[in-house]
């Protein structure tokens, strides 16, 4: 938006210089002022053609300031969707670690009474 109000105000003046310096020169009735007024008028369009060419080539290189602007916009979406999904899947495996925490608990639980069950002695070895 700064850019875009920069460049209104440069074609603003570009716009009413070379009048305003006209009637500079015709109220003041100098012709030697109005010959070096053309040739710095000269001067002045060229260096203008030259800021337009530069502009266009930036605009050309960068793209469109509102093109880029919504494509900013778009990437920010995207960013913000997928900071939600990489919330949640992190949310998610918490749940998982502590379900497999609460089955790695059971199973060792279970290994342990397997164990204590082959160890003890059976009822016909009492005999």
């Amino acid at each position: 938006m700064h850019t875009a109000l920069a460049m209104d105000r440069l074609e603003i003046r570009v716009k009413l210089a070379p009048r305003s310096l006209l009637s500079f020169a015709a109220i003041s009735g100098n012709a030697e002022g109005m010959s070096d007024l053309d040739s710095s008028l000269r001067r002045f369009e060229t260096a203008v053609s030259r800021l337009e060419a530069a502009v266009d080539t930036l605009f050309a290189q960068a793209g469109h300031p509102a093109l880029l602007k919504k494509e900013l916009a778009a990437m920010v979406e995207d960013r913000a969707k997928l900071a939600g999904q990489l919330e949640q899947s992190l949310a998610r495996e918490q749940e998982l670690q502590v379900l497999a925490d609460e089955a790695s608990a059971a199973l060792g639980t279970a290994i342990a009474e397997v164990q204590a069950a082959l160890e003890r002695p059976s009822p016909e070895e009492n005999m």
